[in-house]
Order: C-alpha cells, then structure tokens, then sequence
C-alpha cells in the first residue's frame, strides 16, 4: 500500500485529513494506511474531517471509532450517517 501512495504521488498529491494534532493515534493511523508520500493535514474535530472530504479539500479522511477512554466515539458513527 505504501509503494501505491508514493507511485500515485507522482500523479497527484493525495490529500488526508485527520483529527489532529501530529502524531496522534489518529496520525499514526493514516500514515500507516496511506503511507508517507501523502499530504496529512490535522483538523480540530471530527466534524472538520468530513466537512473537508465532503467540500473536496482532501480525498479521504481519518477519524476515530473508539478510544481507550470513552470506549465508542459516539459523535463519529453520527458523522457518518449524517455525512453525504
């Protein structure tokens, strides 16, 4: 997957937001999925990261389901079913 993102980079830069700061779970968890040769870019709340996928600032978008101190991220799964 990773050897994809720096081959599509040469293409076109791939934009993934997140919720930030750097180096978060969050972070961590896009770089791992669409490696280095993209574009991160943090967003201050979850509703950020849709609004951004949904507008096309950004192509995908990297949210949290759960956490290890509140179990379920409940304002996540209402994202996504109020997301269009």
């Amino acid at each position: 997957m990773k050897s994809i993102s720096a081959c599509r980079s040469l293409e076109v830069k791939l934009d993934v937001v997140y919720l930030g700061p750097e180096a978060t779970n969050t972070h961590l968890a896009c770089l791992e999925h669409f490696g280095s040769s993209i574009r991160a870019l943090p967003r201050e709340g979850i509703p950020d990261v849709f609004e951004s996928v949904e507008k096309g600032e950004a192509s995908y978008g990297v949210v949290p389901i759960e956490n290890s101190t509140e179990g379920t991220v409940i304002r996540t799964l209402d994202m996504f079913m109020e997301s269009t």
